[in-house]
């Protein structure tokens, strides 16, 4: 257990959205790596599994090295015959990498240091105003938890069902490419018939504990604030500091 698991999910939430916001708005390579930096060592230490990131840095090096063939303005910093490499290719294939690899160890992070129902809790609390608006902040919060069970939950049975299929034979590879797609509508129709039953016990679980039956609910834990996170939002200010000089850098 790490000390990113000891923070309250607000602020977890309230600094990681300010980082992402502080990322946008860094516009040289300084201060995005700053970021960066800082976002890799906060992974670091909450032993983030970086593997998971192999998708996400395979498609930023693809979306960056497409511009190199687009680009041809700039300080030409290496020519070779027709392909010429300029300061604004180097910016333009390394920039997006360093924000969407940013952004992913953020999105880890708060997976990795944070549950499903404290994140619910927390934008319920972070969006109490709209209480006063009439909107049922209890019955968003409840709404993302299940989406976030849900979604893992589709790909754990469609999972089970292809194994499943495998071990009868049914997903063997075919020459006929259309007899093989129609060998996967079995597997999507078991899966969403799964997930329509667990869906109804997770309503009647619901159901039998009374829930929306009283206005305002109430929980075990509430979130207190501590030092810590007063130490986590005085860092983040230093940070946005630091983004704030380095932007002045030409």
């Amino acid at each position: 257990m790490s000390v990113f698991s000891s923070i309250d999910p607000r602020v977890k939430i309230g600094a990681s959205f300010f980082i992402s916001v502080l990322l946008s708005f860094s516009k040289n390579f300084l201060a995005k790596s700053l970021v960066f930096v800082f976002v890799f060592v906060c992974a670091c230490i909450c032993k983030v599994d970086f593997k998971r990131l192999r998708f996400i840095v395979a498609l930023s090096l693809f979306s960056s090295i497409s511009n190199v063939f687009y680009i041809k303005n700039g300080n030409v910093i290496l020519q070779i015959g027709t392909f010429i490499i300029t300061d604004r290719i180097i910016k333009s294939l390394f920039l997006p990498i360093i924000s969407m690899f940013t952004l992913a160890l953020i999105t880890l992070i708060l997976a990795k240091t944070m549950k499903t129902t404290d994140f619910a809790r927390a934008i319920s609390s972070i969006f109490w105003p709209l209480s006063l608006l009439g909107i049922n902040t209890n019955e968003m919060s409840i709404t993302m938890i299940l989406i976030l069970r849900l979604v893992p939950m589709v790909f754990e049975e469609s999972e089970k069902v292809i194994f499943a299929q495998k071990t009868r034979g049914a997903l063997e590879k075919k020459s006929n490419v259309l007899k093989y797609v129609k060998s996967f509508i079995p597997i999507i129709v078991c899966t969403f018939v799964s997930c329509f039953q667990k869906a109804m016990n997770i309503a009647l679980a619901m159901e039998t504990r009374c829930y929306g039956a009283f206005p305002k609910r109430t929980s075990l834990k509430e979130f207190k604030i501590k030092k810590l996170d007063f130490f986590v939002v005085f860092v983040v200010i230093v940070l946005a500091i630091g983004v704030f000089f380095l932007n002045k850098i030409n």
